[in-house]
């Protein structure tokens, strides 16, 4: 039995592989091959000379990427909506049954041909970055809400008909509710391996410096230029002995820089950039606190991999933060003071820092590498059977 997988992402191509820097690589699609005979990938691609640093290969086994021309912008996207919208429709027919992640607009167009052709799907979600009128607006996207608007009825649209529904985390799947009366399940890509898990940790009341640590994309949703801005007001409050470190790139690094020079905090602010993820473990090991300042998230990869490491950890109160972290170590987004409060409370309070320690590590153990593989491929298992029970009643 074939199945079919539109993300909405993008590969680069290099010769006759595939390659991508997100989570969309073969170790997720193995899972998939564990159920099914064939994966078919329907995404757009980019043309390529070289592999970048931190990309993985695509294929693997039974696994073939279906090409869509590549965007970049609304305008970029009218251009080639045309190609997109009848490569859906000849794609659509090639599998038994469509997993659709969503809200992206080639998920948009394979839906609509698998709704009309009547063959079985599934929808994933993974975050509400799409459709959140705050994110959109930083983003600097023209007339947020009708784009919210716009693209929360294109996902009710989508759940009239799933026969199932999995959700990174609980927080998303209750905006919309079970329309259907379909199966739902949670279940995370996070991943952990159990190899990065650590001893819980303990802090002394000693005069050591703190190093705090965030791992992501510099990038608006990441909201970086809040996190300097909290971590100047952090040295107004009288605590000056910390140093922070943000593991990634991104488009804001040059004015994340500029901003923390303008703090006088360049000697204490560093941009690691890209790192290995072997590398990535190291500084999570030897840091004392991990900050996460998103404007929106799904179920954060970053935090339970810091929580796996047995670092405290402060996050905003946006996606799934409830399933992971307390409610006193969380604050609501784009709250520069607030933030500074907390980080203030946690940094100066040893015992916290080593209870926040033992609490995160035994949170991080309900997200190990084992548990969610087995979750996602039960999740397929019923997938399967469902198209399988369908298919023999049309036969």
């Amino acid at each position: 039995m074939k199945l079919g997988v539109s993300t909405g992402g993008r590969y680069h191509r290099v010769g006759e592989e595939y390659y991508t820097s997100t989570s969309f690589h073969a170790e997720m699609w193995k899972e998939c091959l564990e159920v099914f005979d064939e994966v078919l990938l329907t995404d757009r691609v980019v043309y390529s000379d070289k592999v970048e640093l931190e990309e993985k290969p695509v294929l693997t086994g039974s696994v073939r990427v279906l090409e869509y021309p590549n965007y970049d912008g609304a305008w970029s996207m009218l251009k080639v909506l045309p190609r997109i919208f009848w490569r859906a429709r000849k794609y659509s027919r090639q599998a038994d049954v469509w997993h659709l992640h969503c809200v992206h607009f080639e998920t948009f167009c394979t839906w609509f041909w698998i709704w009309l052709y009547g063959i079985p799907y599934s929808l994933e979600l993974r975050g509400d970055q799409d459709w959140d009128v705050v994110y959109l607006s930083i983003r600097g996207v023209r007339f947020p809400r009708l784009v919210s608007l716009v693209v929360r009825t294109i996902l009710r649209l989508q759940m009239t008909r799933p026969k199932a529904i999995i959700s990174v985390s609980k927080s998303l799947l209750r905006q919309f509710g079970n329309r259907n009366n379909c199966r739902l399940y949670n279940a995370s890509n996070a991943r952990i391996p159990s190899e990065i898990y650590q001893k819980e940790r303990v802090w002394k009341n000693d005069s050591a410096c703190r190093t705090i640590v965030c791992s992501g994309r510099l990038e608006a949703q990441k909201n970086p230029i809040g996190t300097v801005k909290a971590l100047a007001k952090l040295d107004e409050k009288g605590f000056r002995n910390w140093k922070f470190v943000w593991i990634g790139d991104g488009p804001l690094k040059g004015e994340f820089q500029r901003l923390a020079g303008e703090y006088g905090l360049s000697e204490k602010i560093e941009v690691a950039g890209f790192v290995p993820w072997s590398e990535v473990f190291e500084i999570l090991c030897d840091a004392d606190l991990f900050l996460l300042n998103s404007v929106c998230e799904g179920l954060s990869r970053a935090v339970l991999e810091a929580m796996a490491c047995a670092l405290p950890v402060i996050g905003t109160t946006v996606g799934g933060w409830e399933e992971i972290l307390s409610h006193e170590d969380a604050v609501p987004r784009m709250e520069d003071d607030i933030l500074a409060e907390k980080l203030f409370e946690v940094l100066t309070n040893p015992n916290r820092m080593s209870e926040m320690s033992r609490r995160n590590l035994k949170t991080a153990k309900g997200y190990s590498k084992e548990i969610l593989r087995a979750r996602k491929v039960a999740f397929y298992n019923e997938l399967r059977t469902i198209a399988t029970d369908l298919k023999e009643k049309k036969t």
